[in-house]
């Protein structure tokens, strides 16, 4: 074999194995893609606060405040609830409640608005 028909052929073996394993791993990534309905739990978080929207103000600055008592949901809200609240209510500030006339309570089962006399 010449040296030329081997190093064809060794550029051949390197790229019907990269050919192979890229094929592999598209068909992993869309065996696990999500199914139909699927929503991410930052969609779901953001949906949390749809039915308080109305009861907040336009602008301004509101409290939040951490009510939750399920071990699996407290441990994800006390390190991300604040986050997702600021992220989720723009133009409004939100920040931990500390006074505020109008203060986000998250619980299990939902999200409240308290009006509180400051």
């Amino acid at each position: 074999m010449t040296p030329v028909i081997r190093a064809w052929a060794g550029v051949l073996a390197v790229a019907g194995a990269s050919l192979a394993y890229n094929l592999a791993f598209l068909a992993e990534v869309v065996r696990r893609a999500p199914g139909a309905g699927y929503v991410d739990r930052v969609t779901r978080a953001e949906r949390r606060y749809d039915p308080v929207r109305d009861a907040l103000p336009q602008r301004g600055t509101v409290g939040y405040e951490l009510k939750v008592r399920s071990p699996a949901m407290l441990e994800w809200y006390k390190f991300y609830g604040l986050f997702f609240a600021q992220y989720t209510l723009p133009p409004l500030q939100v920040e931990k409640a500390n006074g505020q006339e109008v203060v986000i309570e998250e619980y299990d089962e939902g999200v409240r608005v308290a009006r509180r006399p400051k």
